[in-house]
């Protein structure tokens, strides 16, 4: 009941923030992507779920040319949140700082190829690829800085509340006894 608990609570508070769009691009998405990935046992729900939540708050914020990319790479962020680590174990902050930036890396090369590729906005050259990548810079830092913060939240929160759990059970079997 207590995993439910946090895996109900993330959810609610990555949809909240997708639709309360406070700072752009600041969003728990990613790190929720990694966590599910990490932690809920069913894969096709661990892997589906995110894809669930953005489709969700999609319907609401608008439909877009290049939601494939982004759907691929929230997807691909839960398979690498699936060979992180085990459920019964916590990652390393090492481990877990470098999916976070990683998956942000993959995320912002994913996205962006996506806009250079479905929009008219850059030109279909090399030149205007790299046009693209840099106009999406000022973006990448909240993008980082989300998945990372949350990323920390969600794994490491999730880890002491289950641990915490388990130690009262404890105590209150050791009462009863």
């Amino acid at each position: 009941m207590v995993r439910f608990c946090f895996i109900f609570s993330y959810m609610l508070l990555t949809v909240g923030s997708r639709l309360g769009m406070g700072i752009p691009n600041f969003s728990p998405l990613l790190a929720f992507s990694l966590f599910a990935g990490a932690y809920i046992p069913n894969r096709y729900v661990a892997h589906f779920l995110p894809l669930g939540i953005l489709f969700g708050t999609d319907l609401y914020l608008g439909i877009h040319s290049t939601m494939f990319f982004t759907y691929f790479s929230v997807f691909l962020l839960s398979i690498g949140g699936s060979w992180m680590t085990h459920a019964s174990k916590i990652p390393s902050w090492k481990g877990l700082t470098w999916s976070a930036i990683s998956g942000s890396v993959l995320f912002f090369g994913i996205t962006n190829f996506g806009v250079w590729a479905m929009t008219s906005l850059y030109p279909h050259t090399w030149s205007g690829l790299l046009a693209c990548y840099e106009a999406g810079s000022p973006f990448y830092r909240a993008t980082l800085t989300s998945t990372v913060l949350f990323s920390y939240l969600f794994f490491f929160g999730y880890a002491k509340g289950v641990a915490w759990a388990q130690d009262s059970r404890r105590g209150s079997a050791m009462v009863s006894r």
